[in-house]
């Protein structure tokens, strides 16, 4: 089962708006400040994934398999492909799977180099990302290995005297390599890692590369590394193949999705808080539904909580024995699993806060900037050093974040709520100035952003006749008046 996707897969669609250059990530911090006393965005604060080598952080271009026409979520098409399988839920939607068993060719072809000079691929300096999961369990399980040397992305055709670069698996299953050679020179290998691998599951793994290291990432963890990168093909070699070598031979024998490439090595802790920590799944852009609030219940014991309960929530047990009191609040120990149905169950705890303090979670499936423009849903309450679970959540990106119970302006509901999820002022509490508070128009199931007052169909309105006497009721309650003959209401109907 696949069980934890990263974030850059969903804003990879629009990533200029996501992926600012290194001199960006201050504006970030600032927006981080200020929701700090209502929002745990210490995870917030790590979308974009630091550079240490200065320059631009980018996500060069990503392939989700979301369309059947194989074009890149950039928008580019393949440069060619022959006997591939478009999978409809096979990963977090929908993937590619790659594997004739190399009695035929089989391959999919993206340019290195757009004709626009749009740049997919550099061998040099970057990063690979991508999800796997093979037809087959290596020997060490007990399988048999692909049977062949297995690549996952490659570049020219290794055994010959022309330029060649190769991230690609042993015959066994048991090893990944990383090689590559120029025009007329010997293969240099900068790694080789030990692998294990069990079919039908999915395995995310990262390769970084630069001048001084290269690594191996399975799962979040970091496997190995070696030298930096010396050699690799030049202008000539124009496209680089996934699942296979260029000839369409030397098949991985399996499926891949989410695959993604960057410009520059991609930092340890965020490869492994990517993994573990971010989010869940993903969809293609159009198909995001959006999640709905939880059932809530309010209370006046002992202050006024107009949204408060356990929502979606159900607690597996507390945890006192790890349990850390801290100002702030985290999730942690987060996994999610894709059910038979389609539908994704996640189990996390709350870390940090303190004893008898209840937390709101909130989700939402697309990410915007800054996050408070995003359409985001209350899940429920919990405490700190408990583990939830939320089931029945959809196959797709979900995001997740921690709230104070700060209530600023004491209209009952918590400054996160009104950020996130009224989008009303956290420091006024009629934001409409209809009269009633937010709360109140929450719980009444009313819009706190609209003035109910000046919403004919919104109350109850009176009309007389010319002499003064009740004659209607109309709006939210509607009824005809009949009156005696001194003008007296007799009866409403």
């Amino acid at each position: 089962m696949k069980t934890h996707k990263l974030m850059n897969s969903d804003f990879g669609k629009n990533r200029d708006q996501f992926l600012p250059p290194a001199s960006a990530p201050l504006a970030v911090s600032r927006i981080v400040l200020l929701l700090l006393f209502v929002l745990s965005v210490e995870r917030v604060a790590a979308l974009v994934p630091p550079n240490p080598g200065g320059g631009y952080n980018l996500e060069l271009d990503s392939w989700s398999f979301s369309f059947t026409n194989w074009h890149s979520d950039a928008g580019y098409a393949p440069v060619s492909y022959t006997n591939i399988v478009f999978v409809t839920n096979g990963g977090d939607g929908n993937c590619l799977l790659l594997d004739t068993t190399n009695t035929s060719p089989a391959f999919l072809f993206y340019n290195v180099v757009e004709t626009n000079g749009t740049t997919n691929l550099i061998c040099s300096n970057g990063s690979i990302y991508l999800w796997f999961n093979p037809g087959w369990s290596s020997t060490n399980q007990g399988g048999t290995g692909p049977g062949n040397y297995g690549n996952l992305i490659s570049l020219g055709q290794a055994g010959t005297n022309g330029p060649w670069w190769s991230w690609y698996l042993s015959p066994d299953g048991c090893t990944v390599y990383f090689s590559s050679q120029t025009n007329g020179g010997s293969a240099t290998n900068y790694f080789a890692a030990p692998v294990s691998f069990a079919a039908s599951n999915w395995y995310n793994l990262v390769l970084t590369y630069g001048p001084t290291n290269t690594a191996f990432y399975t799962n979040g963890v970091q496997v190995t590394n070696g030298p930096g990168v010396a050699y690799w093909p030049g202008p000539d070699v124009t496209f680089f193949a996934i699942g296979s070598d260029t000839n369409g031979f030397y098949q991985a024998g399996a499926m891949f999705d989410d695959v993604q490439t960057y410009n520059y090595p991609l930092d340890p802790s965020f490869v492994g808080g990517a993994y573990g920590l971010y989010t869940i799944f993903y969809y293609g852009p159009g198909e995001m539904p959006f999640l709905n609030s939880a059932p809530f219940t309010n209370t006046t014991t002992p202050d006024y909580l107009a949204v408060t309960g356990a929502g979606y929530l159900t607690s597996l047990g507390t945890n006192s024995s790890g349990c850390v009191t801290s100002s702030n609040i985290w999730i942690t120990n987060m996994t999610a699993t894709l059910l038979t149905n389609a539908t994704v169950t996640v189990t996390f705890g709350i870390a940090g806060g303190s004893n008898g303090i209840l937390y709101d979670v909130f989700g939402t499936t697309a990410l915007t900037s800054p996050i408070t423009n995003g359409v985001w849903a209350w899940l429920g309450q919990g405490y700190h050093c408990t583990t939830y679970t939320i089931t029945n959540l959809p196959d797709t990106t979900v995001l997740f974040i921690l709230g104070q119970p700060q209530d600023s302006d004491g209209d009952g509901l918590t400054d996160a709520y009104e950020l996130l999820v009224s989008h009303t002022n956290p420091y006024n509490p009629d934001t409409s100035g209809s009269g009633m508070l937010d709360g109140w128009a929450v719980d009444f199931g009313l819009n706190p952003l609209v003035d109910t007052s000046t919403q004919t169909s919104l109350r109850s309105n009176f009309t007389y006749d010319p002499v003064g006497r009740l004659d209607l009721l109309f709006g939210i309650r509607s009824e005809g008046i009949t009156n005696d003959f001194e003008g007296n209401v007799l009866v409403a109907h």
